[in-house]
């Protein structure tokens, strides 16, 4: 069996788009409004929330939508009229509404019944809009008697819009919010049954100040212009409009706000096309057009490091040729032109980290309800931009660092209460650009990570032997949290305690070229901060040279380069070492990694050697080459299904010179070192 709607499937689409977004207000200001009542600018935003999607779902035809966000709207109402508070059960009953409003929605996406049934929901939200209102309240004038506040409000509907009755019976919606609607053209059932111009004629009682009505009915989407006049009372009162001045649909009205008053008629006319042309300027792409841009702008790249190869071989040839010359500035303005066009792509690519963030409100609520901890959730940078490729994975490990913290970090209000802190523990969540990467942290102010009791686990689990727990530095114990299988809770839960979880935290951070480090202090709190690459198509690396295979290593897990005499380099327990800065740092000669000989790399000259320092988690090791070649960026390509995964390798890219190019996969070679040493 599957659903029909009353839309086309393009009205279908754009319907789940504004779902999105409507859903998403309802479930983030329901939790803001559970901490805090007292904004009516928030109580306003989620009743309008409730209001759009009502109307949205009743013109598509989805009655049971329709029905479940009525009675929404009914509580709503009575909550920003000050009649109903703000409790908890209340909430808890309107976020159970938002999620069966996502198993709706989903039948709109899926053509598929979900079965679900919304009458219990309805008849508890009928229960909660029924509670008593207050002893005193104002008399409420009859809709017939015509006060001072009769306004006529004139919504102009953008002509390119694919949904013009949707929009207006929206913006009908909101302005019905703000007072009440004697009359409308059209009326609201002309406007469900999709009948409307591009145009909407309200006469409104009401005693809201033109702002008001102009924001309400302005927040629409693809709402062009808003017109408040005062028209005659007599018009109003018997519900007709000035025939005259009944907009054309054809026409679009100019509302040019208060930016144009006083403005000279030309500067009146340049203001309204600014306006007009607003909402023409934007336009929607489809993300697998995006991704196969990018894929030409990375063909773009590799070609531009061929043919500056090609350029530099010619003229190392051929010397002072003036037909050469101009190559070399065509070669040069072929470059900028292609950074630029790189910097755009990506920059198109860009999404907000807001989409990934906006799922851990109502799960660190719950979480925290579960646990019997008061916790006040926070986030910041939620509008940093991030590459949608990159987007795509990093929600697991947040996920499960945010579960971390409110079943391990944060302590239970007695026990801060007994610690001097405050009862209500902070978990901060943000975001932030440092230069080609984005910075996200997890931060708690918890009790912090016990050192000792992360050595006394391992030892208990197997992980490592009492000596080895006992030598370790506290830096090396916290970075056993990631180790595979480790867990220091006390009991399994639904939460956690299985000892899977910072294990996928690094491991997929890491496969996308990310690096997790962890700051802790003991009664303080607790950081977990994820750096991450803006994008995952191109990256900056560094070439070396091992034989006569070129080898290119992420920059992003590069720490530093050096060269050092052959006769520093050390045996230790049968491996190689060299000291820097006093520390033993372990080697690893690049050639024994990809070559079954395990052949010893021959240095370009007898007394010194080549290593590149990198660094896994918490991690360093020395990569053994023979030369280093320099700094480029480079396109990774998958090494496809015929080689399929190799290890210590993360793909593969194409040089100047048409070689191909295999990329270091670091968190991989440093994984078999340390299976090596444990061996």
């Amino acid at each position: 069996m599957t659903l029909q709607f009353d839309a086309t499937e393009s009205d279908l689409q754009l319907f789940l788009e504004e779902a999105a977004e409507q859903l998403r207000t309802l479930s983030d200001g329901l939790l803001r409004m559970e901490r805090d009542d007292s904004d009516p600018l928030l109580i306003q935003a989620v009743f309008r929330a409730a209001h759009t999607l009502k109307g949205s779902s009743a013109t598509i035809g989805h009655t049971n939508m329709a029905a479940l966000t009525h009675a929404m709207e009914s509580v709503l109402d009575r909550i920003r009229q000050g009649s109903l508070p703000v409790t908890t059960p209340i909430v808890d009953t309107l976020l159970q509404c938002v999620d069966a409003l996502n198993v709706l929605n989903e039948e709109v996406n899926t053509l598929v019944p979900s079965g679900l049934a919304v009458d219990d929901l309805i008849r508890g939200l009928h229960g909660a809009a029924a509670a008593p209102a207050p002893e005193v309240q104002e008399e409420a004038a009859p809709v017939a008697v015509v006060a001072t506040g009769a306004v006529e409000v004139i919504v102009a509907i953008d002509t390119s819009s694919e949904w013009p009755a949707v929009r207006a019976y929206q913006a009908l919606m909101e302005l019905a919010a703000l007072g009440t609607v004697v009359a409308s053209w059209p009326s609201e059932d002309e406007l469900q049954k999709g009948e409307s111009g591009h145009w909407l004629r309200v006469h409104l009682q009401t005693d809201r100040p033109a702002a008001a009505l102009h924001g309400a009915a302005g927040s629409v989407s693809e709402v062009v212009s808003v017109t408040v006049t005062h028209p005659d009372a007599s018009q109003v009162r018997q519900g007709t409009p000035d025939p005259e001045q009944t907009p054309d649909p054809d026409r679009r009205r100019v509302d040019l706000g208060t930016a144009a008053r006083g403005a000279s008629p030309d500067d009146q006319l340049a203001i309204a096309g600014q306006k007009l042309s607003t909402a023409q300027r934007m336009v929607k792409v489809d993300i697998a057009r995006l991704d196969e841009l990018m894929n030409l702008v990375g063909e773009l790249v590799i070609d531009r490091g061929r043919l500056l190869q090609v350029l530099r071989e010619l003229s190392a040839r051929s010397g002072n040729d003036g037909a050469l010359e101009h190559l070399s500035e065509i070669t040069q303005h072929l470059s900028r032109v292609s950074d630029d066009l790189q910097e755009q792509v990506m920059l198109s690519r860009l999404l907000p980290v807001e989409s990934v963030f906006n799922r851990f409100p109502r799960m660190v609520r719950d979480l925290a309800k579960k646990s019997q901890k008061s916790i006040r959730f926070v986030m910041e940078g939620e509008q940093t931009g991030l590459d949608r490729s990159v987007i795509d994975e990093i929600g697991d490990p947040l996920l499960h660092l945010l579960r971390n913290a409110v079943d391990h970090g944060v302590e239970p209000a007695d026990e801060r209460r007994g610690a001097g802190k405050h009862p209500e523990a902070t978990l901060l969540l943000s975001a932030r650009h440092e230069e080609n990467y984005i910075v996200i942290e997890v931060t708690d102010d918890g009790r912090g990570i016990n050192h000792q009791k992360i050595r006394e686990s391992a030892v208990r689990k197997g992980l490592l032997s009492a000596e080895a727990a006992t030598r370790m530095t506290d830096e090396e114990a916290i970075n056993l949290i990631f180790a595979p299988g480790f867990s220091t809770a006390e009991q399994v839960t639904d939460v956690s305690g299985r000892g899977v979880g910072m294990d996928i935290v690094r491991t997929n951070i890491e496969k996308i070229g990310g690096t997790v480090r962890v700051h802790t202090a003991a009664g303080e709190g607790t950081t977990f901060s994820i750096k991450l690459p803006l994008t995952l198509a191109i990256i900056r690396a560094l070439l070396v040279r091992v034989g006569e295979a070129i080898f290119t290593v992420p920059l992003a897990a590069v720490q530093e380069t050096m060269r050092v005499r052959t006769d520093s380099i050390h045996t230790v327990h049968r491996r190689e070492v060299v000291l820097v800065r006093g520390q033993a740092l372990p080697l690893v000669r690049l050639a024994d990694v990809f070559s079954r000989s395990g052949r010893k790399v021959q240095c370009d000259t007898p007394d010194w050697c080549y290593i590149v320092v990198v660094r896994s988690g918490r991690t360093d090791l020395g990569l053994v080459v023979d030369a280093l070649i320099g700094e480029q960026e480079v396109v990774i390509k998958s090494l496809g299904g015929v080689l399929g995964e190799v290890d210590g390798v993360a793909g593969a890219t194409i040089l100047g010179d048409g070689r191909v190019s295999m990329i270091v996969d670091v968190a991989k070679v440093v994984e078999k070192l340390a299976a090596r040493a444990a061996a």
